[in-house]
């Protein structure tokens, strides 16, 4: 992994017929689904293909850049754009 002249990014290539595990900070896009596991097959989709708020795309630009210390505080966010939660 290396990084770009605008940033911390990651740049990195994986072949269709290895696998890799990479940990990533995530979030739920819809509140009351079921905690992730391990167990559960999960696929990477594009983001216009679940959402089309402009501003779930932007809290995630910023999650990537905070890191997962800050998963918390982006999930509160962003179930207040997509679930309109309150932030009680």
């Amino acid at each position: 992994m290396g990084g770009v002249a605008n940033g911390p990014q990651a740049i990195f290539n994986i072949a269709p017929e290895q696998v890799r595990r990479i940990d990533v900070p995530e979030v739920c896009l819809e509140h009351g689904k079921l905690d992730p596991r391990p167990t559960v097959r999960y696929e990477i989709r594009p983001l216009s293909s679940v959402t089309d708020k402009p501003e779930v795309r932007e809290l995630l630009k910023m999650l990537g850049k905070a890191g997962p210390k800050k998963q918390k505080q982006f999930q509160a966010a962003i179930w207040h754009v997509t679930d309109d939660r309150s932030w009680k």
